[in-house]
């Protein structure tokens, strides 16, 4: 078993003493001496928790600094009850994140249209219904249009994106062909009726 939360606060502490330097080789020396998936708590609900990846790559979410803008914004603009729609959901980070704050009343709803993301997405999706959250997932990506679309694939998972090679931040490494949805039709489908926070990270 991963010893999360006697390592997440010492790894903390010692980014914060260095000034954020050496962040990357203590990401892989973790993963290196911990190679199995790892549990995340957020600290707005303790009952709260995914799943990641031994991979240094989602080390900001183990010691969740992750875009922390982001999460402050969730945590500030989300009440209980809410409905929290996660564009661009990756694994389920920002998931998590809102549904400690909406609670067992409220809903969180997740797109995320590569598969290999997905996977972990609905895996951490069912892991907060079995703590008792409203979470659904849907491998699908949001756009001005119904149908398909080629998605490019890259190193990290964060990385993909749907537009043309010329306006590539990293090499491409394969494509997928995936579903996309307007959010109009989307939301009518759900009969949904108010969305309280749209959080939109895709490219």
């Amino acid at each position: 078993m991963y010893p999360g939360k006697l390592l997440a606060p010492i790894y903390r502490n010692i980014l914060n003493l260095s000034l954020g330097r050496g962040e990357q080789p203590l990401a892989r020396l973790d993963s290196f001496l911990f190679d199995v998936p790892r549990s995340v708590t957020f600290s707005q609900n303790e009952e709260t928790s995914i799943i990641i990846p031994a991979d240094p790559h989602f080390f900001k979410y183990l010691i969740q600094s992750h875009e922390r803008h982001i999460s402050r914004a969730i945590e500030k603009l989300l009440k209980p009850s809410d409905i929290f729609l996660d564009i661009g959901a990756n694994i389920g980070y920002f998931s998590g994140c809102a549904a400690s704050v909406v609670g067992k009343t409220g809903q969180v709803f997740c797109f995320e249209p590569e598969a290999q993301n997905f996977e972990l997405l609905q895996a951490n999706c069912d892991r907060l219904k079995k703590q008792g959250f409203h979470c659904s997932a849907f491998q699908l990506a949001a756009s001005s249009t119904t149908g398909t679309a080629t998605l490019n694939l890259h190193r990290h998972s964060t990385y993909h994106t749907i537009e043309d090679s010329y306006h590539q931040l990293d090499k491409v490494e394969g494509t997928q062909i995936i579903s996309t949805v307007t959010l109009d039709k989307w939301v009518q489908s759900q009969g949904i009726q108010k969305i309280s926070l749209l959080k939109i990270d895709a490219e």
